[in-house]
């Protein structure tokens, strides 16, 4: 699926481009298939992972200023911090 032509025009300092590395992400997304009956097709094969993860780093090197943050192993709390901390300059524990 294309990404929507917004993207391009939004304001590069407010895009942060999530990814995840691409063994781990199958194993969420096979919990996550499971507690949908099976019915989430190849979503949590490990190749259909890795092409998505490429597809989508792709188009994240598209835009140069856009921020990537590697969210593997990270809870949402740790993630939304890092974030504030890049939008507000601080640094974050990290080093972000």
């Amino acid at each position: 699926m294309e990404p929507p032509e917004i993207l391009n025009s939004l304001d590069s300092s407010k895009v942060f481009c999530l990814t995840s590395n691409a063994s781990r992400l199958p194993e969420l997304r096979k919990t996550r298939h499971e507690r949908l009956g099976g019915s989430a097709g190849s979503y949590a094969e490990p190749d259909f992972v890795l092409s998505e993860i490429r597809y989508a780093m792709r188009y994240y090197h598209l835009h140069q200023n856009w921020t990537i943050i590697n969210v593997t192993s990270k809870p949402v709390e740790e993630i939304a911090s890092e974030i504030l901390a890049i939008r507000t300059g601080k640094k974050h524990k990290d080093g972000f």
